[in-house]
């Protein structure tokens, strides 16, 4: 028997938050679904994905791909609009044919890596929507002969520990994982003690960790 659940898959339906909300308090972790009326804390996934995509782009890169999670996600349609507003502000024309999307839990970084070695446009830089699959295909690519930085500028979105082991490290957009679950267990708690939430909707700021 539990007491309030804390939500973080993302992969968890609208329909069973309703249906658990009913009976539990629920305080939704990074990921949280429209139209559902449960508490959450997250970042500013399209904002982080924006600047990922500048930073890219204020480095030289002018053909940006992006590597983008499938399915009804809410991270991967923020940070996808993050990604096509950031070439627009540039002058950059978005290509349908570059955003390369992945199943989460299925495809492998390597599986990305080659599909991105077969655009028929040259990519000079790549912004991946989660440092897992990133790290899969830095690794890949450099097994392929592609020189990162020197070919392709790799930049995540997460902070994962795996972008400071690989070589190069890794830019990413990393969220703030500790405020976000001590946030998220404080607002759980206040709600199993009765209380009201004086926020129902947080947003922390994220950091773009530059690295190699």
């Amino acid at each position: 028997i539990v007491d309030g659940m804390l939500a973080i898959d993302p992969a968890v339906s609208a329909d069973n938050l309703r249906k658990f909300g009913a009976s539990y308090p629920i305080v939704q972790c990074c990921e949280y679904k429209d139209g559902v009326d449960l508490p959450y804390v997250c970042v500013n996934d399209e904002q982080g994905a924006f600047a990922a995509v500048s930073h890219l782009i204020a480095t030289g890169c002018r053909q940006i791909a992006m590597v983008n999670a499938s399915g009804s996600f809410g991270f991967a349609r923020l940070r996808r609009a993050g990604y096509l507003r950031a070439l627009q502000a540039h002058g950059l024309t978005p290509d349908p044919a570059m955003v390369i999307e992945y199943r989460m839990g299925e495809d492998s970084g390597e599986m990305v890596a080659k599909r991105l070695l077969e655009l028929s446009k040259r990519v000079d830089g790549v912004f991946f929507d989660y440092d897992v699959v990133a790290v899969g295909a830095q690794r890949a690519l450099i097994e392929a002969g592609v020189r990162v930085p020197g070919d392709i500028s790799i930049v995540g979105f997460d902070g994962s520990d795996m972008t400071l082991i690989c070589t190069p490290t890794l830019t990413t957009v990393a969220q703030p994982a500790y405020q976000i679950g001590l946030r998220s267990a404080e607002m759980l708690f206040a709600l199993l003690e009765g209380r009201t939430l004086e926020e129902r909707q947080v947003t922390l700021d994220f950091e773009l960790k530059v690295r190699q």
